[in-house]
């Protein structure tokens, strides 16, 4: 199977060894993300968890990153030590001298634009209570969940539109070069494993000039 990561890449080696017009849908794996549960993890060492050695942590992302997609930190149940290179996010702001940060915090906004500006020098799961006073917001548990790949084309591309806009021209995918960043970013959405023959509407490879076969006449 072949992952979206790789796809143009793949396509380049397969048409050196083989002619074909288009790949068949099921030679595209997407990769599912790090399962929350680490008794539902696939690995081929053993690991105890949660991971408390750094060592280990980056042996184990090592070894998941071409079977799983993940983004650091890792759920807490999995992994407990920083794996980078990045120091950890101080608990006092003054001790903070690469950022000026204003506290509390009391939007949604600032929340989130506070810790994307941390998350570029420090490591961190979250930032610290007491920098925050927000009115707590109340959150179905359903939604934080990926959804199911929607069964028709239709369904998407209005989801797509309202959702992932910088995308939406792109959905159907028709173009070999974008396929693998239009299904990275459905992929942060939505939960699937294939990819729907719906989704793909690639236009036939050009034929190819290696000179392999002579269409000329045999002349005796």
């Amino acid at each position: 199977m072949l992952s979206s990561w790789d796809f143009s890449d793949m396509v380049g080696m397969l048409r050196e060894k083989y002619e074909f017009r288009q790949l068949p849908n099921d030679y595209m794996l997407a990769r599912p993300f790090v399962p929350n549960n680490p008794a539902k993890m696939k690995t081929n060492l053993i690991y105890t968890y949660p991971i408390t050695n750094k060592q280990l942590a980056i042996t184990f992302l090592t070894e998941i990153k071409c079977r799983y997609k993940f983004r650091l930190p890792l759920p807490r149940s999995i992994m407990m030590v920083n794996p980078t290179n990045k120091p950890e996010l101080p608990r006092k702001v003054e001790d903070i001298h690469d950022f000026s940060i204003t506290i509390p915090i009391t939007s949604l906004k600032q929340l989130v634009d506070t810790a994307r500006m941390l998350r570029e020098v420090y490591y961190f799961d979250k930032l610290p209570e007491e920098w925050i006073d927000m009115i707590p917001i109340i959150i179905d548990p359903d939604t934080t969940t990926k959804l199911d790949l929607p069964p028709k084309l239709e369904e998407l591309t209005s989801y797509v539109k309202d959702n992932i806009p910088d995308i939406a021209a792109q959905v159907p995918i028709t173009d070999y070069d974008t396929a693998s960043q239009t299904i990275r970013a459905i992929q942060d959405h939505f939960n699937f494993t294939l990819i729907p023959n719906y989704l793909i509407d690639l236009p036939d490879l050009p034929i190819p000039e290696w000179g392999i076969f002579n269409n000329e006449p045999n002349h005796v």
